[in-house]
């Protein structure tokens, strides 16, 4: 019986060593094209992009809440031997514990610029797997229904949610500056999806109590209203091609991402995005197991201990379904993505560093997760770029990320990871991911990238400092030509009116010579009369 405790209980443990998509310190990081998948609003600083079929991104991550694999293989006291600690991970649980795992991969991706917008399309698989289970079912799988914190004990066990999906995405992007406030950069993507496989476990509101019987033979009795839902997984085949999944397909379902990128002013950034809005709707081989109020007691599950043969899981899932009296259903349902958002800002330092922070929330099984990261970018040469980030990500305090992007010509590799160390010691971390790729990443010839979060581009930076010189040239130009134009017409009024004083005082000399001659002219014919007088 222990055998197949242990059996058990590792499954369930060892189950939960893979890998949680994450990917903090991708976001900004836009010397890597991929960065966009953080941040729509965010456009590949390059003229045209196109990533390795099969390779230009490859992530994987592994994200749990309490303990690592040095918590489950310890050493033994008196030599280097290890062992299977399942009472060390017991005491490390938490009332719900949660492990999340993430397989990502391009089958294509593609971007170029389109006027002042970019475009982005591509496809590629994702796999998700997340399990949220109480310390009590551990506890109870190990331990046994007898032992002394179960006896008389009701327990309940429906904080348990699972869910494992695999699916195909075809995306298309588009980015772009708002027309007249190009300080603002907004960017959507729309997604196809097409679900390959699902196991969701809908409902899970089962509860035990134990309660010896006169022979001390500790029986449970209790109640489960338990839903579980599948699709694409057939546990009766021997084997199962990947062709299977996509024949008779009619797993279809949509999702977008948002983001927004506003420029406060030459140093500082603020950005935003929210992530994998949208669901699946699972109409193909479909499978459904249901325990609708169903009442039950269980005496125990008897096995043949001489047999080593003997097949744990057939008798685990035969036993199961006869306890919980499953019955079985191909109804369609409804499985959601789970979503994803980033709050992000850099301050830029110089031409080629710069600092930032993100926080970055997920969330999963009724629960989220929050990470918080603090970051520095920098250019080593126009071809070489770095970045550094401390993260807290699922209570953890030692996270430090490392990415490398490198240009070879037109070939870019890059790597990236939120947690450096752990990649040296996996068997001590709670939580690790990596992403790397290749890329073909076409620059204008006038341009070279400068390694800041928000990475402009110098060639563009020219190109917009000309325009501007040539705009006030234009400017300037036209603002001479106006004051010139005034000028004459204040020089050619000024003309008109000196001579037009010019000939008041001429008409005012002849009005006044004028008069003299008629004084003159009167005083002589004045005298002329007074001599004939005389």
């Amino acid at each position: 019986m222990k055998k197949i405790l242990y059996t058990s209980i590792l499954v369930v443990l060892f189950s939960t060593i893979g890998f949680a998509q994450q990917n903090i310190l991708l976001y900004d990081f836009d010397a890597i094209p991929q960065s966009s998948y953080t941040n729509p609003s965010v456009a590949p600083k390059h003229k045209l992009v196109v990533g390795f079929p099969g390779i230009s991104s490859i992530s994987t991550s592994y994200h749990n809440s309490v303990f690592g694999i040095n918590d489950i293989l310890v050493k033994r006291s008196h030599d280097d031997s290890l062992k299977v600690d399942i009472a060390n991970v017991i005491s490390k649980l938490d009332d719900d514990n949660y492990f999340l795992t993430n397989i990502h991969n391009d089958f294509l991706f593609l971007g170029f610029k389109i006027n002042k917008g970019y475009l982005t399309l591509g496809a590629y698989h994702n796999f998700d797997f997340k399990f949220k289970y109480p310390k009590e079912l551990i506890e109870f799988v190990w331990y046994g229904n007898a032992d002394s914190r179960f006896k008389n004990k009701m327990v309940d066990f429906s904080s348990t949610d699972f869910n494992a999906l695999s699916y195909l995405a075809y995306h298309v992007g588009y980015s772009m500056p708002i027309p007249n406030f190009e300080k603002l950069e907004v960017g959507v993507r729309l997604k196809f999806l097409k679900g390959l496989a699902n196991v969701d476990v809908e409902k899970f509101d089962a509860s035990f109590f134990t309660k010896p019987d006169q022979n001390t033979v500790y029986s449970i009795e209790g109640n489960s209203d338990i839903l579980i839902n599948t699709s694409g997984v057939q546990f009766d085949d021997d084997e199962l091609e990947f062709s299977d999944y996509l024949s008779d397909n009619k797993n279809n379902g949509f999702a977008f991402d948002l983001g927004a990128t506003y420029t406060l002013n030459e140093k500082i950034k603020i950005s935003a995005s929210i992530l994998d809005i949208g669901s699946i709707n699972w109409k193909s081989k479909l499978k459904n197991y249901k325990s609708d109020n169903a009442d039950y007691k269980f005496d125990g599950i008897f096995f043949d201990e001489a047999n080593d043969s003997t097949d744990v899981l057939d008798i685990l899932k035969d036993s199961l379904t006869e306890i919980f009296h499953f019955t079985e259903t191909e109804n369609s349902y409804k499985t959601n993505l789970p979503t994803k958002f980033y709050i992000g800002g850099s301050y830029k330092i110089d031409d080629k560093s710069s600092a930032g922070f993100v926080f970055y929330g997920r969330s999963y099984c009724s629960h989220f997760d929050p990470s918080f990261s603090l970051s520095y970018a920098r250019s080593l040469t126009k071809n070489i770029h770095v970045k550094g980030s401390y993260s807290v990500i699922n209570n953890t305090y030692s996270n430090i990320g490392l990415g490398l992007a490198v240009n070879m010509g037109p070939i870019q590799a890059y790597f990236i990871s939120d947690n450096i160390i752990g990649m040296f010691a996996p068997c001590d971390t709670r939580q690790l991911n990596f992403r790397l790729g290749f890329n073909v990443a076409i620059f204008d010839k006038e341009e070279s990238v400068l390694i800041t979060p928000d990475l402009q581009i110098k060639g563009e930076l020219d190109k917009k400092l000309k325009k501007e010189r040539i705009d006030g040239n234009k400017i300037l130009d036209k603002n001479e030509r106006k004051a010139n134009k005034q000028k004459q017409k204040d020089l050619k009024r000024k003309k008109i009116d000196a001579q037009k004083k010019i000939e008041e005082e001429q008409l005012l000399k002849d009005k006044q010579l004028q008069q003299q001659r008629r004084e003159y002219k009167k005083s002589q014919k004045k005298k002329k009369d007074d001599s004939k007088n005389n």
